[in-house]
């Protein structure tokens, strides 16, 4: 018997961090807090993590119609036993936000790609998310 076919990854189902008329639900990542905005179809159409959902009791088009009726869907949210799958795209999330957020400090703080460093403005709100990034901290907006 030879080896066995080996199948490219599936890729993340997409998000935003910014409500659009495409991605508007509202998640949270479970370490950092940060929010990010999906496609209710297209996450439960995914085929790892829509299985993974649908195993832990959760749809989303009936959690977009339960937040739209109550202000604490943020709670509940967190309570929701996340599958490995859902861990792993929250920690994608994560990853791509502090990205981000070092990227644009770089820019505002005069880091330059041979590596000189111009010390921020103190107490500007580029040099805070910085500093709470260094410390292993989310950002704060």
């Amino acid at each position: 018997m030879g080896p066995l076919p080996s199948y490219p990854p599936v890729p993340d189902p997409h998000f935003s961090f910014s409500a659009t008329t495409r991605y508007y639900i509202e998640r949270h990542t479970p370490t950092r807090d940060i929010t990010y905005h999906t496609n209710p179809a297209e996450f439960m159409n995914h085929p790892v993590i829509g299985p993974e959902l649908v195993r832990d009791g959760v749809d989303l088009k009936v959690e977009y119609q339960k937040a739209k009726e109550s202000k604490d869907s943020k709670e509940k949210e967190k309570k929701v036993k996340r599958g490995p799958n859902m861990v792993k795209f929250g920690a994608g999330v994560e990853r791509t936000h502090v990205t981000g957020v070092y990227t644009q400090c770089r820019r505002g703080h005069g880091i330059h790609p041979g590596g000189a460093y111009h010390p921020p403005n103190s107490g500007s709100a580029h040099s805070e998310a910085f500093v709470r990034l260094s410390e292993g901290m989310g950002p704060s907006y």
